[in-house]
């Protein structure tokens, strides 16, 4: 029940930290949309993909993190934080075989 200098719980704090940054990441991949008619198609699409893939890589460690601190915490996520999609469980069991310099391909969770 840590109360942060905004008032929040510490609790509260972590969940809303971790969904803005998914937000960021997806206000982010809207505003390069805004941006086709001014880009050539070849760089659009590449740097697209890369915001997708950033899009959702963010859910997934939000989703993670949060998932993991909630067995501690024994906090429910706050009602307008966007609910989990992964379960913990199945993202535990995944292993990110790279090194720090690799692109991780997280499709693995997906398909499985």
């Amino acid at each position: 029940d840590y109360k942060m200098k905004n008032g929040r719980t510490l609790w509260d704090e972590l969940c809303y930290t971790y969904d803005s940054g998914v937000q960021q990441a997806r206000s982010l991949q809207k505003l390069w949309d805004e941006v086709e008619p001014y880009i050539d198609a070849e760089r659009f699409r590449e740097v697209q993909s890369k915001f997708k893939i950033q899009t959702r890589d963010a859910v997934w460690w939000k989703d993670g993190c949060l998932l993991y601190f909630q067995e501690f915490s024994k906090r429910p996520i706050p009602y307008n934080i966007e609910r989990p999609i992964h379960e913990l469980e199945k993202m535990k069991s995944f292993r990110m075989r790279i090194s720090n310099h690799e692109k991780a391909d997280i499709n693995q969770l997906y398909t499985k």
